[in-house]
């Protein structure tokens, strides 16, 4: 996205047709997997209930559990620019942990999750906001442990406003919404030498020579005779701008159906 390029967190868009937009939002952030879990998935909690009325006055907020599932319904207005009218976004959201311990969580319109007493009441939560336009939310986070306390956050979510908007309010509205990662990446930015020293820490060992399969064996013989040289091939010396570092170049013919690039 435009202005982002430079940017920590690192924004995408892509915009279909009938008012609907995919944003993806790629960030690292200096705290364990579980704890930017619990950020996302608690909705209501009062650091991030007093963050709504602040931005958006007095439009609705509100999480639904569902019993005996990995589940909830969330409820959550979104103030627009100008005159353009406000929107309200119910969502069905759930959480799964995959085998690497990357965990995510995927959300989608409520009405995907069936008929229930749940549903209904939320059905009645949009009959007294009736002013409110229908907005609709489906995507995803990833967060991927990188270390114990530094995590990778992914999120892809596809947005549709309802209604008649400008184009540059979805924009805005896209922006905004990925501008979470952002947002979380500095609520716990720490020292970047310390987070540096705790990734370094977690590194796996490498393999050993004998621990290596036939492949990655035979990618080490190649390496080596590019270090030592070969009869076979001409190494041309290059000019340095260095007096400690010397460097050459060298040039093999391509055969068969090798290409040169």
């Amino acid at each position: 996205m435009s202005g982002t390029v430079q940017d920590s967190v690192e924004l995408f868009q892509c915009a279909q047709a009938g008012f609907a937009i995919w944003g993806k939002a790629i960030g690292s952030i200096d705290a364990s997997a579980a704890k930017v879990f619990a950020w996302f998935w608690f909705l209501m909690s009062n650091e991030r209930s007093l963050e709504h009325v602040k931005k958006v006055g007095n439009l609705p907020r509100m999480e639904l559990e569902l019993l005996n599932c990995r589940s909830k319904f969330q409820v959550t207005g979104l103030k627009l620019p100008g005159a353009i009218s406000n929107r309200l976004f119910a969502s069905w959201w759930t959480w799964r942990k995959e085998e690497d311990d990357t965990l995510v969580i995927a959300c989608a319109p409520y009405e995907d999750y069936g008929a229930g007493p749940e549903r209904e009441h939320i059905d009645d939560i949009f009959k007294s906001n009736a002013g409110l336009v229908q907005g609709k939310l489906r995507g995803f986070y990833k967060i991927k442990p990188m270390s114990t306390n530094v995590c990778r956050v992914t999120f892809v979510a596809q947005g549709s406003m309802g209604g008649q908007v400008p184009n540059f309010a979805m924009s805005w509205g896209t922006k905004r919404t990925l501008g979470i990662v952002k947002r979380l990446q500095n609520k716990y930015m720490r020292n970047g030498e310390r987070v540096d020293a705790e990734q370094r820490l977690e590194f796996p060992d490498p393999p050993r020579l004998d621990q290596l399969s036939d492949e990655q064996k035979a990618v080490v013989a190649r390496c080596r005779v590019l270090e030592v040289g070969s009869d076979l091939r001409q190494w041309t010396s290059l000019e340095s701008s260095s007096t400690l570092v010397k460097m050459w170049m060298q040039y093999t013919k391509p055969t068969g159906d090798e290409k040169t690039r």
